[in-house]
């Protein structure tokens, strides 16, 4: 089902920002006001995605589209982020896609920033920093934000995406929209962004930053990234997002050696990371039983890599995980 606003029908849209919705009626008002205070907010229109919410979401998604011209909804009978952003995607009518998460919020500024510096520079994709806001009131900027607008190599792009020098998240960047006339978000697994965003990001000509925090990422309690480690599932798709990332810095033409050595490095830890997340969680029936050892086995390709590369630390612990099997997990299992 979709509710399109009369108001929107005879606009130019420029910019379509997709917000998937999910039992989020705490923090829902706060993104949609900071998208139609957006500075270029006439020439954009928001897509709430409606997908399975059991609290008062809908209905507030609802009262917010009867309030705000620029505001439709749309209703997904798929429960899931990417399912949310690929039908939100498929209702867009601007030239250009954006997303944001409904428990975060943006600067006043971010997409008329993010639009002024792709089409100034010609480039295929922008994607700007964020900020990290906790629960007991914290604030992170992991970045510089120096407010530079800057043209960079999409090899730099994604060899900083890969060694988290960069996010990978999709909610800092704006797209074509017919970029996504032949990808999707992948449905049903997390850490979607983490599994695909470097591969798009290699496939852009021109990619340019906008070196300021302009997006507002909240750290709560029950969000994907703060119940990983004892969710089975999400490990192994972490997992399995990292060892996608392993395959594809081993074949990247646009890397240099030392951008690779720098990847499979990192990638390295976080599979080893994974792999022990999988056992302290407890996982012990027989199904969980082959997928640790399918993790074993694909870690264990890694000894490949010349030592220096992976570094010793991670080198030794592959080593007692390939040859050293039942202390290795009972070291872990333990905890």
């Amino acid at each position: 089902m979709v509710e399109t606003n009369k108001g929107l029908r005879n606009r130019e849209l420029l910019l379509s920002v997709i917000v998937p919705v999910h039992n989020v009626e705490r923090y829902l008002s706060d993104c949609v006001e900071s998208l139609v205070a957006q500075s270029m907010a006439e020439q954009m229109e928001v897509i709430l995605v409606e997908n399975g919410s059991t609290d008062s979401s809908e209905a507030l998604c609802r009262r917010l589209a009867a309030t705000y011209p620029m505001v439709r909804v749309v209703v997904s009978d798929m429960v899931g982020l990417s399912a949310a952003r690929n039908f939100g995607v498929s209702h867009a009518r601007g030239k250009l896609v954006g997303f944001v998460d409904s428990d975060d919020y943006v600067e006043p500024e971010m997409f008329s920033c993010l639009v002024d510096a792709k089409l100034s520079t010609g480039a295929d994709i922008a994607y700007c920093n964020y900020m990290l806001e906790y629960d007991d009131g914290r604030c992170e900027r992991p970045f510089p934000d120096t407010g530079n607008v800057v043209v960079r190599s999409v090899a730099d792009v994604v060899g900083d995406i890969i060694a988290e020098r960069s996010t990978s998240s999709s909610c800092v960047r704006i797209y074509n929209r017919d970029f996504f006339n032949s990808r999707q978000f992948p449905v049903g697994e997390y850490y979607e962004d983490h599994s695909t965003v470097y591969r798009w990001m290699s496939e852009m000509q021109r990619i340019v930053h906008v070196d300021s925090a302009l997006y507002h990422y909240r750290m709560r309690s029950g969000s994907i990234t703060s119940t990983t480690n004892s969710n089975t599932k999400k490990i192994l798709d972490f997992f399995n997002a990292d060892y996608g990332r392993m395959e594809f810095a081993g074949s990247y033409a646009g890397f240099s050696r030392r951008q690779r050595n720098d990847a499979m490095r990192h990638i390295v830890r976080n599979l080893m990371r994974h792999m022990r997340d999988y056992i302290v969680a407890g996982a012990t029936d027989g199904e969980n039983d082959k997928l640790l050892a399918y993790m074993r086995m694909q870690c264990r390709q890694a000894l490949a890599l010349p030592m220096p590369v992976v570094g010793f630390g991670a080198w030794r612990r592959l080593r007692h995980m390939a040859y050293f099997w039942h202390s290795y997990y009972s070291h872990y299992a333990r905890r």
